[in-house]
């Protein structure tokens, strides 16, 4: 990702939960029935999808508060693997994410293909500051699917960072020598007083994931192949989605891209005003956003006008936002106003 802008479950018993600290094959969630198998022919998935950035932004206090409330419970590595026995993530979890599932059951369906051929390349960022980015390698739709991927490493945002140092070597171990190169090539925005290089890897590159079947600790962070290497925007054209009981990430364009533009997407809340998204960005990130909303908004007027379109996009009514973007997705496309998809400007 350009976070820093450098280089850029096997079966178990529900009987017992496995040693702290021990790795483990964990197990394999069954789809839910009403998974729908080709999600973007769905309205309703694409609707969940340009929603979903209002449901991801965990208070990090509040989560350290639940985790201590909770006795700072233990974790173990969990190995998840493909139905051919292949691994393909290590998981660093608590057991309040194992009871929710049956049992030796397999992961259900395969994971779903990415669009072939693949409709984007990792290359050069054309964004400022930044090395590497995903660029579409040909025109993309509104809803359309871009990416479908697994994570290499998962774990959870509740954990204290001299526990998660002991155990991300030996996640890492677990892991194919060309996925642990995939990992290791990511970029690390954070300074070496601040901790192991992998370490830096998962904090700057991690994507934030909700297990809403935990019983407390919900928010998990998780590494993937190519969409941790999506660079940020403050009015991004993709957002992402997290499918908790399959284990994998989708992410969708959120208005037409054209062939050669980068693929972007929000590493922060978008309704925050510009000082603050700098400051964050700056903070977390250790970068100055420069994306065509940021460069527009330089002036006080700008910022001040584009600050309070945000706002007023925080607090319509989400029911009533639901119902016009349904009702223009409905619509046949020669009539469909643009005035519903001004908000992605502001």
């Amino acid at each position: 990702m350009k976070r820093g802008f450098l280089n850029r479950p096997g079966a178990l018993s529900d009987a017992s939960s496995p040693k702290p600290g021990t790795v483990t094959s964990g197990p394999k969630l069954s789809q839910p029935k009403d998974q729908k198998s080709k999600p973007d022919k769905a309205t309703a998935n694409v609707l969940n999808f340009i929603f979903e950035i209002d449901r991801r932004n965990d208070d990090d206090a509040e989560l350290i508060a639940r985790y201590t409330r909770e006795g700072r419970p233990k974790s173990f590595i969990r190995v998840c693997k493909t139905l051919k026995l292949e691994v393909f993530c290590a998981w660093l979890c608590y057991d309040d994410v194992i009871g929710y599932s049956p049992p030796n059951q397999d992961w259900g369906p395969l994971l779903p293909p990415t669009p072939l051929p693949r409709p984007y390349r990792i290359g050069a960022s054309l964004l400022h500051g930044a090395a590497i980015g995903v660029i579409s390698t040909r025109a993309l739709a509104f809803g359309e699917t871009i990416i479908i991927e697994r994570p290499l490493l998962m774990m959870p945002r509740a954990v204290l960072q001299f526990e998660l140092e002991k155990q991300l070597e030996v996640m890492l171990s677990q892991l194919d020598e060309k996925s642990r190169a995939r990992v290791n090539m990511l970029s690390n925005c954070k300074p070496a007083k601040f901790g192991s290089k992998l370490w830096g890897i998962i904090t700057t590159n991690g994507l934030k994931c909700r297990f809403p079947q935990s019983r407390y600790l919900p928010a998990y962070v998780g590494i993937f192949p190519d969409i941790s290497r999506i660079n940020h925007s403050c009015s991004p054209n993709a957002v992402w989605a997290f499918d908790s009981r399959a284990l994998w990430a989708e992410i969708r364009a959120t208005r037409p891209i054209a062939i050669g533009e980068e693929i972007t997407i929000s590493y922060i809340p978008p309704t925050d005003s510009r000082a603050e998204r700098q400051q964050t960005l700056k903070d977390k990130y250790g970068f100055t956003c420069h994306c065509t909303q940021c460069a527009a908004t330089a002036g006080r007027a700008a910022a001040a006008a584009s600050n309070e379109r945000r706002r007023q996009i925080n607090e319509t009514n989400r029911d009533d936002a639901r119902e016009k973007w349904a009702a223009w997705l409905r619509a046949p496309a020669s009539a469909r106003s643009d005035s519903v998809i001004a908000p992605h400007e502001a």
